[in-house]
């Protein structure tokens, strides 16, 4: 059994885990995020709610 996912869904985007569980963020992704904050149809507080999406990492 694998330690982490091989990907998993975020926003209708798909992440790619590594084997050594790091996440690939597609550019179009952080672009979607960027844009959904600056518009104020998501906050900062939706994104840090979700358990494997750090903020850091945008």
């Amino acid at each position: 059994m694998e330690k982490f996912p091989q990907s998993f869904e975020v926003y209708g985007f798909t992440i790619e885990v590594h084997a050594g569980g790091r996440r690939v963020w597609p550019p179009s992704f952080k672009r979607f995020v960027k844009d959904r904050l600056d518009s104020g149809e998501l906050a900062v507080s939706d994104v840090e709610n979700l358990q494997r999406f750090p903020v850091a990492r945008l």
